[in-house]
């Protein structure tokens, strides 16, 4: 789908530059349309090729090794689906920086494992790009404060609305363990990076969102913010700080303890199967999964 688009700009940058030409007898504006269409198809294509790459080269066994023996949604995968989310662990680590801060040099658990979190809620979506263009940065041992000093604060991770994803690199290996605590610091702030592609982080993913959702989405947040400030729901508390708030908190419940999520919110846990294209407590039980 992608290629499909590239060559449509190709071709109208191309057409617009050779109308404008005859229409104003000049070459330069087929030159300039010339020179967008090289540098556009370069661009393109050379982060295309690049991709090719990745994913033809074989996932290092200690990847695998890892990721079976501490990302659980990864383990409970099929062959095929297991394939796709190494191709996409593997793009994801070619394309986007996973790096410490100032010199920090975090270890290779905590980069494969971070990477593999925000892979996870592609799982279901082969068209989507990861949300994090500027990559993930991590911080060496557990928390910082909102002046990004390590070791000060109780914040281990942040989604900030321009930059990259800011995450302490104790709470990542502590958050993926088998079996999974009901809780996890990189589903949480991909979430808020899905959120804010608009502009705005309300809980409300728009520029995700399938058709026709909208309507049941607001209406299943607003109740299920009720049920968290009546203590009525297996979501903490943190999530009734807000709709942004409880969509990250659900969305870390959705892929850590889907059982539990969707025999007490039914309702929130076929919203967000919806929205990821994904049925994790079909995948941790065995069963094949029904895509929406």
């Amino acid at each position: 789908m992608d290629l499909i688009f590239a060559i449509f700009y190709i071709l109208i940058a191309l057409s617009a530059g050779i109308f404008l030409s005859l229409v104003l007898h000049s070459y330069l504006p087929f030159l300039l349309s010339l020179i967008f269409t090289l540098f556009y198809g370069y661009s393109f294509f050379r982060k295309t090729f690049r991709r090719i790459s990745a994913v033809r080269k074989a996932l290092p066994e200690s990847w695998r090794r890892l990721l079976t023996e501490r990302a659980y949604f990864y383990l409970k995968l099929p062959p095929e689906e297991k394939r796709k989310f190494e191709n996409n662990l593997k793009i994801f680590l070619t394309d986007f920086p996973v790096r410490g801060r100032r010199g920090f040099q975090p270890s290779r658990e905590a980069r494969i494992l971070a990477a593999a979190g925000v892979v996870t809620l592609l799982q279901g979506h082969p068209e989507w790009e990861p949300p994090t263009p500027d990559g993930i940065l991590i911080y060496s041992g557990e928390r910082f404060d909102d002046d990004y000093n390590p070791g000060r604060g109780n914040i281990t991770g942040m989604a900030p609305y321009r930059g990259p994803m800011i995450l302490s690199e104790k709470r990542i290996l502590e958050d993926f363990v088998i079996p999974p605590p009901p809780f996890n610091v990189v589903y949480h702030e991909t979430a808020h990076f899905f959120d804010w592609e608009d502009g705005r982080a309300e809980g409300f993913p728009l520029n995700r969102m399938p058709p026709g959702l909208e309507e049941e989405w607001m209406e299943v947040f607003e109740d299920e913010l009720e049920r968290v400030s009546k203590g009525e729901s297996i979501l903490r508390d943190y999530a009734g700080t807000g709709p942004g708030e409880l969509f990250a908190v659900a969305t870390e419940v959705f892929f850590t303890t889907p059982f539990s999520m969707k025999k007490h919110h039914p309702r929130l846990y076929h919203l967000l199967r919806i929205f990821y294209n994904l049925d994790p407590a079909a995948i941790f039980s065995g069963k094949p999964q029904k895509r929406v």
